[in-house]
């Protein structure tokens, strides 16, 4: 599956998130935990960093996840 394409199952757990429910919250972090950790750790100087910086991001992700089309 390409990057740009999004599965029946990723776009129910968007709606999920977009409602503000948790389990889609928790599913979509575990979902794409592995790999963001992944581009973390690319930037960061340590694993503690590289893991404060992916939670920051899903945070602005939950927050602001009204927003993608």
């Amino acid at each position: 599956m390409a990057i740009t394409e999004v599965d029946e199952k990723s776009i129910q757990i968007i709606k999920g998130c977009i409602d503000g429910d948790r389990r889609a919250q928790k599913n979509l972090y575990t979902v794409y935990y592995a790999m963001a950790l992944g581009v973390c750790l690319r930037y960061a100087n340590n694993r503690e960093d590289a893991i404060g910086i992916l939670n920051e991001g899903f945070f602005k992700v939950f927050k602001n996840i009204h927003t993608y089309n």
